[in-house]
């Protein structure tokens, strides 16, 4: 599953919520294990992608296997800080934060 954040077009935090019930109900959809790519070129920090985060945790989706945030900014550290502490310890173990795109990660692994 490859997710492209700034593609999301969230405005509010009524529409963070929504998207993030649309997107546990998306991973809901599939089945098997999956491993999830967060793209987050593009996006800024905001409340509302906190509210987002935060919801989406709320409607417990399904676990990926792995979860890469890929493109991510300087200040995506800072945000890692602040999410970890509502991800699982399964969660922290199967996540990591890149630089890079996906296709340089991919090459990676």
């Amino acid at each position: 599953m490859y997710k492209l954040m700034s593609k999301m077009d969230i405005r509010t935090r009524a529409g963070a919520r929504i998207a993030a019930a649309r997107d546990a109900d998306l991973m809901r959809a599939v089945c098997s294990p999956h491993i999830c790519v967060i793209d987050v070129a593009g996006i800024k920090l905001s409340p509302i992608l906190y509210v987002y985060t935060k919801c989406m945790l709320k409607q417990n989706p399904p676990r990926a296997l792995r979860t890469y945030v890929v493109n991510t900014p300087k200040w995506a550290t800072k945000v890692y800080a602040a999410v970890r502490k509502l991800l699982s310890p399964a969660d922290i173990a199967t996540t990591t934060l890149h630089t890079e795109p996906w296709a340089t990660v991919a090459q990676l692994l």
